[in-house]
């Protein structure tokens, strides 16, 4: 039993190492001064945390798997929160009035590029 869960704990570090070593990979990567590069290292990370939400989620959708896998296992406080980008193209389509105030409050914020 002893040398079942050595092999078990061995193979947990072995996991948990390969996803570290790509973490730290990722952030010396160096994209040659493109101004893209930032995004390029952002794509890189949102693959490992999908190739991880597989192995915690493994018969779910990509979207769902992804979402699930922030809200339950990162523990991300803002990971409920709306982009503004977002928000406007949501309400962009809605043809719903009582969403006007909304709607014009994003708009101004947009409009004059303060997120905050």
């Amino acid at each position: 039993m002893m040398e079942e869960n050595r092999n078990l704990l061995q193979t947990i570090n072995f996991f948990a190492g390969f996803f570290e070593d790509q973490i730290n990979y990722i952030e010396k990567s160096c994209f040659i001064e493109h101004p893209m590069s930032i995004i390029y290292k952002e794509y890189l990370y949102v693959g490992i945390i999908d190739a991880l939400s597989k192995t915690v989620y493994p018969k779910s959708r990509n979207r769902k798997r992804f979402v699930d896998f922030i809200d339950n296992i990162a523990l991300w406080k803002y990971s409920n929160k709306y982009s503004l980008p977002h928000l406007k193209q949501v309400l962009d389509l809605t043809e719903n009035t009582s969403f006007n105030p909304l709607f014009n409050y994003v708009q101004k914020k947009w409009s004059i590029g303060t997120l905050g």
